[in-house]
This record gives C-alpha cells, sequence and structure tokens, in this order.
C-alpha cells in the first residue's frame, strides 16, 4: 500500500474525509446527532475529490447514514417533549 502522505492533496482529502464518515458512523451509535454531524461533515469534504471523478452516486449513499442519526435524534427529542405535555 502506497503512504497516504506521499499522495496528491485531493486524495489525502478524500481520506481524511472518509476517516470522518466511519467516524461518525462509530460515534452515532452512542451519540446520533454528534455522528450525524461529524458524518455529514465528511460526505460534504469528500464531495470534493469525488465530483472530479464519477464517484457522485457512491456520495449520496454516504450521506445516508448521517441523515438517518439526525432524523433519529429528532424524532425521540421531538417524543421526548410530546410525553412531557
Amino acid at each position: 500500500m502506497p503512504n497516504p502522505t506521499m499522495q496528491l492533496a485531493i486524495v489525502q482529502l478524500g481520506l481524511v474525509a472518509l476517516a470522518l464518515i466511519l467516524i461518525g458512523i462509530l460515534i452515532g451509535w452512542c451519540w446520533e446527532l454528534t455522528g450525524g454531524s461529524l458524518s455529514l461533515v465528511g460526505t460534504c469534504l469528500f464531495y470534493v475529490p469525488a465530483r472530479e471523478g464519477h464517484g457522485l452516486t457512491f456520495f449520496w449513499f454516504l450521506a445516508i447514514p448521517g441523515m438517518l442519526y439526525i432524523t433519529s435524534y429528532l424524532l425521540a427529542r421531538y417524543a421526548s417533549r410530546r410525553s412531557k405535555t
């Protein structure tokens, strides 16, 4: 495997973005809002190298877990507020 620090800057950005997406998905198991936000930040960063190639369909699939985590957080928050009234 080639050394990641010797790659082009756009490739390094893609690797960092994918790492953020993975870390966000893992954190989202315990903290939905934090994990979903981190995953979506990584997805937005991944858009820069993906728009250069043919990875735009793959790009939208990467956003699904982050959106689901944030949706889960918002629904749980809404349900807890609704049960208090």
